[in-house]
């Protein structure tokens, strides 16, 4: 990678939903800047995966009348206008380039996404995996109306820890509109920021502040309180530390023990420690280390103590 690039932000792209709109009963008006446009397909040249052939004529091919996106057509354009890296994150693959570029008035553009192989997972997913594996240490934003609902497949998530706060996702709610012009202002807010040095730092800062925020909810949800989130998160370190074998079942469920049980039967413990581990020496350190937290005031364990205990 070279170093321009790592201020060179990647737009991924979907086509149906974000700039092919999907229409419906829903669809009770055009929206702004919509247009239609004819398009003709091929069976000999139309995707394999997540796609359903339509209905061909003797000559192997399929018309339809399109309504697109005016707005989304119109961005793009000026992504590439501004030296943007636009590429195709669709299941349409290459043959986004053949039917839809020309359509779009943009030029044929890279495809990050491809293979014939559906595996188990949805389109989502296999846009994830794919997007998460290229564009290394550069900003990613990644434009679809179908995000990954299945757990371990966020793009964020997926991608290297140093550029998860280089990654967007943006989500477009309603595919009978696609990319509307509020999209566009956030998604050149995000842009901007991303091509720049001190941009960057913002977008980590942002990052910081989103994961504290979601992890207070997450403490108030299963704790009852960001404290009692605080000290749970606190007591399973300690206990992870104390056994070998870092069962986070074990660690886990015997910190929440501790936290309802400010004077815990240590029997109870074991019991528990039994249900996660099998090998008795890690059952006698995790024991031993509830104890310790127990005798140095359970919950309210401090960072002194936990350093102490190893």
């Amino acid at each position: 990678m070279q170093l321009s690039d790592r201020y060179r932000p990647v737009v991924a792209v979907d086509v149906d939903g974000v700039l092919r709109l999907r229409r419906g009963k829903a669809a009770e008006l055009d929206p702004p800047g919509a247009f239609v446009a004819e398009v003709t397909v091929f069976r000999y040249a139309y995707p394999s995966v997540f796609h359903s052939p339509p209905t061909w004529d003797d000559d192997g091919m399929s018309t339809g009348r399109h309504m697109f996106s005016g707005v989304g057509a119109a961005w793009v354009r000026s992504l590439l206008d501004r030296d943007v890296e636009v590429v195709w994150a669709t299941t349409w693959q290459h043959y986004a380039n053949e039917y839809f570029a020309p359509v779009l008035g943009i030029p044929p553009l890279p495809v990050a996404v491809r293979g014939d192989d559906e595996r188990e997972w949805g389109p989502a997913e296999w846009k994830s995996v794919q997007l998460a594996d290229g564009f290394a240490g550069r900003p990613l934003l990644w434009v679809d109306d179908m995000p990954p609902i299945r757990a371990g497949y966020q793009l964020d998530e997926l991608r290297k820890p140093r550029d998860r706060a280089l990654t967007r996702l943006q989500w477009i709610r309603d595919p009978t509109v696609g990319l509307s012009s509020t999209d566009v202002t956030e998604m050149n807010e995000w842009l901007e920021l991303a091509t720049t040095e001190p941009g960057h730092a913002e977008l980590r800062r942002r990052r910081r502040r989103e994961r504290a925020q979601l992890r207070d909810e997450t403490d108030t949800a299963n704790h009852g309180s960001r404290a009692r989130g605080r000290r749970w998160r606190r007591m399973r370190a300690f206990l992870l530390d104390a056994t070998p074998a870092r069962n986070l079942g074990a660690a886990g469920h015997i910190a929440t023990y501790l936290l309802d049980h400010p004077d815990p039967d240590l029997a109870e413990v074991r019991e528990l420690a039994g249900f996660w581990l099998g090998d008795e020496s890690d059952i006698q350190a995790i024991v031993g280390a509830a104890a310790h937290l127990a005798a140095h005031g359970g919950a309210s364990a401090s960072p002194t103590i936990q350093r102490e205990g190893r």
